[in-house]
């Protein structure tokens, strides 16, 4: 498999076996790529991680929880004398538990979420030359499966409220019974209709080939973050696009947009671009004069 990190082993669920996905099968609907691809050739597709539309939001309430932190430390340390009743050994010592658990919620969440000091994002590599998917994991390790032998399935992967959000997730099994390691595809939706539709443009890709798939739904610009870091305004113009369905509800959700931004700025600065190894590279080396390569040089300008 690779150089990779591996997930904790768990119990395949029933919602994953009642919706397994077939490699060689035609979904309804036509192929819809989502503004989820972010370089093709007849070589490979790259797409972006299952978090790529929500990053963040994370770093908001880390940089909350971190802030809070410091501020509660520094005040009580000026002010301990100004409380009633001050004790001089327990205030202190509560002082820094409190401020320490609240920095270690940061630190946690910055860890769990991968916002903080990881990558900026972490993509997905469909080789098709070689029937072979890479998913960039942390600490510059990935995860490398056979696509033929991938157990592809649709699941609920986020509820909000009362409504399930669906998603695609590449299981790797240990025994009927037994997931080994799983990723996430970038794509998620409360419609099931439109989860097929990004599958089938991933399906499409790896079975028919570049041609296929070079004209479907979401693939008129290229998400202009191969071997760089995010545009600013392509990360405020993705975000804003991501409730662009509905005029009203985007106009609704323009605070958390602004807040969401706000921590995708940070979460810019303190990360790094992820760079695949020489291995991966090699194994993915694409032709000369390929005439399906593309990437964010082929959109138009002001989104490269």
């Amino acid at each position: 498999m690779g150089l990779y990190s591996k997930r904790k082993e768990r119990f395949i669920t029933e919602e994953e076996v009642r919706n397994r996905l077939s490699v060689k099968q035609i979904s309804s609907g036509k192929p819809h790529a989502s503004m989820t691809a972010i370089r093709m050739s007849s070589t490979y597709l790259e797409v972006v991680d299952g978090n790529f539309d929500i990053r963040g939001y994370a770093s908001i309430f880390c940089f909350f929880f971190l802030s809070l932190g410091f501020y509660s430390f520094f005040y009580d340390i000026t002010h301990l004398n100004d409380y009633i009743g001050y004790d001089p050994i327990l205030d202190p010592i509560f002082s820094i538990l409190y401020s320490g658990a609240l920095i270690a919620i940061a630190i946690f969440l910055s860890r769990k979420t991968d916002e903080w000091f990881g990558y900026t994002h972490y993509p997905i590599r469909l080789d098709r030359k070689n029937r072979m998917v890479y998913v960039y994991r942390d600490k510059g390790t990935y995860l490398e499966v056979p696509w033929d032998s991938t157990f592809f399935t649709v699941r609920t992967i986020k509820q909000i409220g009362p409504l399930p959000f669906y998603g695609i997730a590449g299981l790797v099994l240990k025994d009927p019974k037994t997931v080994q390691d799983w990723f996430i595809f970038g794509y998620s939706s409360g419609t099931k209709e439109y989860v097929y539709r990004y599958w089938e443009f991933v399906r499409r890709y790896m079975e028919d080939g570049p041609q296929a798939v070079a004209d479907a739904d979401g693939m008129r610009f290229y998400l202009p973050i191969a071997d760089k870091r995010e545009p600013i305004l392509q990360a405020w113009t993705g975000i804003r696009a991501s409730d662009g369905w509905n005029p009203l509800y985007k106009w609704i959700m323009t605070p958390f947009h602004i807040l969401q931004f706000i921590g995708r700025m940070f979460n810019r600065l303190v990360t790094k671009v992820p760079l695949w190894p020489a291995e991966v590279e090699a194994a993915c080396k694409i032709e000369p004069s390929d005439p399906w390569e593309r990437d964010s040089r082929c959109n138009p300008e002001g989104y490269r």
